[in-house]
């Protein structure tokens, strides 16, 4: 992969290498597969410094939940043509208990539609990962009424 791409402008890879020490082509958080042989990675961990794209906003793009909350509240903006760094004080990065319960559902999703050998980006997931769905929520599966 070349580290500028058309016009003289850095690439993705060079983007993320430089705010997460990881040469990968993809802002989402960890890896997919979206068929046999095919790997997609992602985003690994939580980096220092955030990323954002306008290009999220036209929906070419999803940022995964890593750089939208980094571990100091500094981000990287992409835009079209130029970046921007954008900063805010410590607060702006604590989230509410239904931010983290909202996040943690979507993982929770995520795994489960990759899990039936699709992409997890269809919206939907099987009927036999509920439960798994379900059981990493730490929410009670069983018959069970208190």
């Amino acid at each position: 992969t070349k580290l500028t791409s058309q016009f003289g402008h850095s690439s993705q890879e060079l983007i993320n290498v430089l705010l997460t020490g990881q040469a990968v082509s993809n802002v989402f958080d960890n890896t997919l597969k979206p068929s046999g042989d095919l790997t997609c990675r992602g985003i690994q961990s939580r980096p220092v410094v955030g990323y954002l794209s306008q290009l999220e906003s036209l929906r070419y793009c999803e940022v995964g939940g890593y750089y939208k909350f980094p571990r100091f509240p500094v981000w990287v903006v992409g835009s079209t043509s130029h970046f921007t760094v954008m900063f805010g004080g410590p607060s702006c990065l604590k989230e509410s208990e239904s931010d983290v319960l909202l996040e943690k559902c979507r993982r929770a999703f995520k795994k489960a539609e990759g899990e039936g050998g699709g992409t997890g980006e269809n919206g939907f997931i099987d009927t036999k990962s509920l439960g798994n769905v379900l059981t990493s929520l730490e929410l009670n599966v069983g018959g069970d009424s208190a």
